[in-house]
């Protein structure tokens, strides 16, 4: 079992890095995997931020997610917070 973080998930969401890929790595080979229950809303807001800043003149994403956000499990608490980042992403992106 693993507890993964909004700041793994926002790793693992919009990062091609080593530290992205390890993320990946270490999640797929969980079969148990456990988050705060408002980790939605905490990767939302951090990837729209991400969306609305730059690094070195340059956007700190690319125009599009680096994955497609799967619907939420049934009965995990769900905040529509993967629906505000990929709306958070169009929006900073458009």
């Amino acid at each position: 079992m693993i507890v993964v973080d909004a700041c793994a998930v926002t790793e693992f969401l919009t990062s091609s890095g080593v530290l992205a890929r390890r993320v990946r790595e270490r999640i797929a080979a969980e079969d148990d995997i456990h988050a705060p229950y408002l980790i939605d809303t905490e990767v939302a807001s951090s990837v729209i931020g991400m969306g609305k800043g730059t690094r070195g003149g340059k956007p700190k994403l690319g125009k599009e997610p680096r994955v497609d956000a799967a619907p939420p499990p049934s009965g995990c608490g769900y905040h529509n917070g993967l629906r505000r980042v990929r709306l958070g992403w169009q929006a900073c992106r458009t």
